[in-house]
């Protein structure tokens, strides 16, 4: 068991580590680049900054903390971790997106979690809306990467299948992909070991 979990821990910290590092080193600005390039290119860029994008605030994923209450989940402002808002080129309504932006912040979670008729859920609306006229930066990692709890809110947003999450605010980050990569070295070696000792016994 001890193996299996080093093995495990050195493999995934390897390849997060491993990747992270070389966006790091590669990519040292995010690629500016509008939603209408971007689907029409399909760069090979994880750090971008996307310009001239249009939200769907009508289609939404909600990431909700995995508790419940009294066996019942209550949708409050405590629950909501994160809240997935589709992006189309501006000027496109319709058809699946290929983009899909994940936000953290109060104004997209007062959205999910009041009724329409608060009195100021228009004007938090208006302002979400405005936000979107600032460039969307963040990394991506395609949608189908994800865990299986993001895939199931995902799914709901009828996504095209090369469809791509920016997280919104996030940059490559050199120091901790390394530390990242030494604690996967340690597993490995800890991985070696436990191996070699087990090889001894025999």
């Amino acid at each position: 068991m001890q193996a299996l979990l080093a093995a495990g821990v050195a493999a995934l910290a390897l390849w997060w580590g491993g990747t992270n590092v070389a966006v790091a080193v590669r990519e040292r600005e995010p690629l500016v680049i509008s939603c209408a390039d971007y689907l029409a290119q399909h760069p090979d860029a994880h750090w971008v900054r996307l310009t001239g994008c249009a939200p769907d605030l009508d289609n939404l994923g909600i990431e909700v903390r995995s508790e419940t209450r009294a066996g019942t989940r209550v949708l409050g402002t405590d629950d909501v971790t994160s809240v997935y808002v589709p992006l189309r080129p501006a000027g496109v309504t319709k058809g699946s997106a290929h983009l899909v932006v994940r936000r953290t912040d109060p104004d997209v979670i007062y959205l999910v979690t009041h009724h329409p008729d608060d009195a100021s859920y228009t004007a938090v609306a208006e302002r979400l809306r405005d936000s979107f006229r600032a460039p969307v930066e963040g990394l991506l990692e395609p949608a189908t990467a994800s865990s299986s709890e993001r895939s199931a809110i995902l799914d709901v947003l009828n996504l095209a299948s090369d469809a791509a999450v920016v997280e919104q605010g996030t940059r490559p980050t050199l120091v901790f992909a390394l530390l990242v990569c030494l604690v996967g070295l340690g597993a490995a070696a800890w991985f070696a070991w436990l191996v070699g000792q087990r090889l001894c016994r025999r």
